[in-house]
């Protein structure tokens, strides 16, 4: 018993961790108070244009946009503003860049957290259709390498987004959540640009505020959420399952089978019991399979006066079919049809004796093949957690028995009936 409530916690323990992941959208966030915004429409900022002393580099602003290029190799150039953010709140940093020509192969980079040392934060995309996560503090250290991504428009605007929630960095490339990591505090308080050498970069605008959760996303998720959650959607699945087990037929108590060897195969009266189980499958829209493997223990008695063993039986579900109804409740609950193909070993402590020493009590298997149609019913509790519940009758017909140090012996074949009852949960990898 101790052994099946490890085993239980510990798969309990695995569905929990499953479940606990969250995800961040885009969307999840808005503006609650500006720090800064340029649009390029003007330069009322202040951003160095024209050359550079050595005219290694010079930038422009016009048309509402912001030109940056570097002349030489060798020169990296960074355009920057000192703004002050506090760090104890959730805020967003974010600006739109195209690469316009030049050296597709490394960094054009939103800039953040920088000192005049040159230790900042980069986050960088490439002409080549690339992106890179970094900071410099004397070296440099990647919080994401270089990445391949489609997500990296080639010829046209990239927004770039920098959200700090909680203890927590959200990295947007195009709205899309590319990396999270830790937040790190600042080296100093200079934002902007840092160019490629011979490249030309383009900024359509640069944004920097404190956000807040959307309520309304908030509020439409959560309905969705209420909605979905009971939603049965088509993926693969596992399980586990508490079963009530009934043997009888043959095994009734009321017949002695015995060989021409003179050997006697005692009938026993199986007590019903719980035994538990495990399975896989694969859920689609109105039909399902499943593979599976239940163990049972059941104590017996014979007609032998005082005489009781213990037996065990390992069912194995080679395939199942599940045939789904439409879903009711709400799409909470969902009714099917089980059709179960599977096989059978039970094994018992002493059930064999021969006539000439009846106190030589021997162990015997008794192996068969399983087939049956039930019905059961899936009750959703989460997105991803179900009930199963069913009731399974099958017929159990099975080969020889066959007792320990025996081989040479023929033993007619048992016909049975096996119901078992079943309450299980499992975990659905959704793809909705």
């Amino acid at each position: 018993m101790n052994f099946k409530l490890r085993l239980l916690n510990f798969i309990s323990f695995i569905f929990l961790f499953m479940v606990s992941y969250a995800q961040n959208n885009y969307g999840d966030y808005l503006t609650s108070e500006n720090i800064f915004i340029d649009d390029f429409s003007n330069n009322k900022v202040g951003w160095p244009t024209g050359f550079s002393a050595d005219s290694s580099c010079f930038s422009n602003i016009g048309n509402g946009a912001f030109d940056i290029t570097s002349t030489r190799k060798g020169t990296n150039p960074f355009y920057l503003i000192t703004r002050t953010i506090d760090i104890t709140r959730d805020f967003e940093i974010e600006a739109e860049i195209l690469y316009v020509k030049g050296e597709s192969n490394n960094a054009l980079s939103l800039t953040w957290g920088k000192d005049p040392n040159d230790h900042r934060y980069n986050f960088g995309i490439s002409g080549n259709g690339q992106y890179i996560i970094y900071q410099y503090n004397g070296t440099f250290s990647n919080l994401k390498g270089w990445t391949v991504s489609d997500l990296v428009h080639k010829s046209d605007f990239n927004k770039l987004t920098v959200r700090k929630i909680n203890a927590g960095y959200y990295f947007f490339l195009n709205e899309q959540l590319v990396f999270v990591s830790d937040f790190y505090p600042f080296f100093g308080n200079l934002i902007g640009f840092q160019d490629n050498q011979n490249t030309t970069m383009r900024i359509n605008y640069l944004k920097v505020s404190y956000i807040k959760p959307n309520p309304r996303i908030a509020k439409t998720e959560k309905a969705a959420s209420k909605s979905s959650s009971y939603e049965m959607t088509e993926g693969g699945y596992i399980g586990i399952s508490t079963d009530y087990v009934l043997l009888s037929g043959d095994f009734d108590g009321k017949s002695f089978f015995s060989p021409d060897n003179n050997e006697t195969i005692l009938v026993p009266r199986l007590n019903p019991n719980i035994g538990f189980g495990a399975q896989i499958g694969m859920m689609y829209e109105n039909l399902g399979f499943d593979w599976a493997y239940h163990f049972s223990r059941m104590e017996y008695t014979s007609l032998l006066d005082g005489f009781s063993g213990t037996s065990t039986t390992h069912l194995i579900r080679w395939l199942g079919i599940k045939c789904y109804f439409k879903s009711l409740s709400g799409k909470r609950i969902k009714p099917y049809i089980d059709i179960d193909l599977s096989i059978a070993i039970s094994h018992f402590d002493k059930l064999t004796y021969f006539t000439t020493n009846a106190s030589d009590f021997r162990s015997a298997n008794y192996t068969g093949f399983v087939a049956g149609a039930g019905i059961g019913t899936l009750l959703k509790i989460s997105k991803n957690l179900a009930l199963d519940l069913k009731v399974l009758p099958e017929y159990y017909s099975g080969t020889k028995i066959k007792s320990k140090g025996e081989k040479d012996h023929s033993i007619k074949k048992f016909n049975n009936f096996l119901l078992i009852n079943s309450f299980g949960i499992n975990y659905y990898f959704n793809k909705k």
